[in-house]
């Protein structure tokens, strides 16, 4: 009877599964002109775990994109605040923040929540892949390895005059075409 007991205790505690949370990398736009900005919101779902602090590592093509600026969101921030810090500088770029927010019970943690916004001025074309990784700790300050990754092809806009060159050619072709009809 103990074994039966035991070994149905043992099936229980390893089928309980432990929350991880999930990183969600979103560029807005995917496809920005040169010269142009793209803002990156970095979210995280919680997946049921109270996120005490982060430190993620951001990967890019510097020759592409280039830092503007970071607003951190305002969901860690509780009665305490947090503590914010970044460095873009290259080869390892990184965001992180610290608060106390989870010891006042105020956080959802069923509902995704946005940990920071980046910018990044567009200057030079192709594509870029954009990593997020690092860690996240819950409230006990365990970590959490997470990883994310976005795609960001930056693309050459044609110049009006160029536009206009090319209207005025078709104009063109279109008139010779209805004097030979």
């Amino acid at each position: 009877m103990k074994r039966i007991f035991l070994s149905a205790a043992l099936v229980l505690l390893g089928a309980s599964a432990n929350a991880v949370p999930i990183l969600i990398v979103d560029p807005v736009p995917t496809d920005p002109a040169l010269g142009s900005q793209v803002v990156v919101n970095v979210s995280i779902d919680p997946d049921g775990s109270l996120i005490g602090d982060y430190l993620l590592f951001l990967t890019f093509d510097d020759t592409i994109l280039s830092f503007a600026d970071v607003v951190f969101g305002t969901d860690l921030d509780g009665p305490l605040g947090s503590f914010q810090d970044f460095d873009f500088t290259v080869p390892s770029p990184f965001v992180a923040e610290f608060t106390f927010d989870f010891l006042f019970g105020s956080q959802d943690t069923s509902t995704p929540f946005s940990l920071f916004d980046v910018t990044f001025d567009v200057i030079g074309t192709g594509l870029t892949l954009l990593i997020v990784d690092g860690f996240v700790g819950d409230e006990i300050a365990d970590p959490f390895d997470v990883f994310a990754a976005a795609s960001i092809e930056a693309v050459q806009v044609p110049e009006p005059g160029t536009l206009a060159l090319f209207g005025i050619g078709l104009l063109g072709l279109g008139l010779a075409r209805r004097r030979t009809a």
